[in-house]
């Protein structure tokens, strides 16, 4: 039979180890559709000229190396032909032993019309936002740690990523929330946002420690 300690415990720990794979996303605009991820993501498998799809990733996951972004938190960006790629000094790199969870916005509009499109949105997470992969190579090269497996992505498409569009940009208007305008048209446009897994409390730690403390020391009752 469970002691009062291990009633009221339990279950707050089961909330906060079930958080880092829980679904980050708490709201979007009218614009973005959250969507499971689906098995193929090449360029006209995903199309929707009016909304951007937002899909979860990896959840969970700790970091074994460091991981480069492209932006990294608080960091507002835009694509120009000046600057069709962000400067090196907006991004750097997420500590190892950082846990993290993964979110993939796309947009691919209907059909290969030469007329660019564009989308704008905003996307509210429930854990802080830690930065924002979106250029092709980046993307690329972190699909295998960053995406599901079994899902293709559009490894080795030139134009993936936003670096290449006018006037692409992605904002952290707040810890927790982005906002961005892509464009696409003959092809598609998608970036990464990478978000923070929150520790436990200090507080909980000592409720965990109470309860295991009191698992070892209390004898139990002969049967």
């Amino acid at each position: 039979m469970r002691s009062n300690l291990e009633r009221l415990t339990l279950p707050i720990m089961a909330g906060w180890l079930t958080t880092g794979a829980a679904a980050d996303i708490i709201s979007t605009s009218s614009s973005v559709l959250i969507q499971p991820l689906p098995d193929v993501l090449l360029l006209g498998a995903k199309e929707d000229t009016d909304h951007a799809f937002v899909f979860e990733e990896r959840h969970g996951l700790v970091l074994a190396a460091p991981l480069h972004v492209d932006l990294i938190a608080p960091f507002d960006w835009t694509a120009t032909i000046g600057q069709p790629v962000p400067p090196a000094a907006l991004g750097g790199d997420l500590p190892a032993g950082l846990g993290v969870n993964s979110h993939l916005v796309h947009y691919d509009p209907v059909g290969t019309t030469l007329i660019l499109t564009r989308v704008e949105g905003t996307i509210a997470f429930q854990n802080p936002v830690l930065g924002a992969i979106v250029m092709t190579q980046h993307l690329n090269d972190s699909d295998s740690l960053l995406g599901v497996p079994g899902t293709v992505y559009a490894q080795g498409f030139t134009y993936r990523g936003m670096e290449e569009f006018d006037h692409a940009k992605v904002t952290l208007v707040d810890p927790y929330t982005v906002e961005f305008r892509l464009f696409a048209g003959p092809v598609m446009n998608e970036f990464r946002v990478i978000t923070a897994i929150p520790e436990p409390a200090p507080a909980l730690l000592a409720i965990i420690g109470l309860l295991l403390t009191a698992r070892r020391t209390t004898p139990r009752r002969p049967r």
